[in-house]
């Protein structure tokens, strides 16, 4: 049996606890927010672009962003996506958007396909053995089809084909 100072003690503990983790919830909640669709310099006038002599405003952001996929490919993961990107440079979603369709001329999807399928025809011209499958695998794509579909959609005729043709 508890007496009175124990469940004093016992339900102060229980309410720290719970601040600890209600305060903790919060704090990622927002963390997560602010990552994902805060970016003060979204909210840059119209104006700034002239000012920095690009015609989007984003030259800057996207020299960092191209050096940084070309150098470290991270593209060749399965796993990235465009939070990657907004981790890696601190960039709201947003504003990785606007670099991608301003800057690149094309959704970071589109851009992150693009680098994938020039890997897989380097990577078909120097070592033509290789199965699709593993070609595949190896430049980022979950599963042979949706690599072939890419591919056929960039280079306008399928994998198997453009091996068949061009090596």
């Amino acid at each position: 049996v508890f007496h009175h100072n124990e469940w004093s003690s016992i339900l102060l503990a229980v309410c720290f606890s719970g601040g600890i983790f209600l305060a903790a919830v919060i704090a990622y909640h927002t963390e997560t927010f602010i990552r994902n669709e805060t970016d003060y310099d979204d909210f840059a006038s119209e104006e700034e672009p002239q000012k920095r002599g690009s015609t989007s405003g984003y030259s800057k952001e996207r020299h960092k962003i191209e050096s940084w996929l070309l150098t470290e490919k991270p593209y060749l993961m399965p796993s990235f996506q465009q939070l990657d990107v907004m981790d890696r440079f601190g960039y709201g979603r947003n504003k990785v958007s606007k670099i991608f369709n301003l800057e690149f001329k094309q959704s970071f999807s589109e851009y992150v396909n693009q680098l994938r399928i020039q890997e897989a025809i380097a990577i078909m011209q120097a070592n033509p053995e290789l199965s699709l499958k593993h070609i595949a695998y190896s430049v980022g794509y979950n599963s042979q089809e949706t690599f072939c579909r890419s591919f056929t959609k960039l280079v306008g005729q399928a994998p198997s084909d453009f091996r068949n043709n061009h090596l």
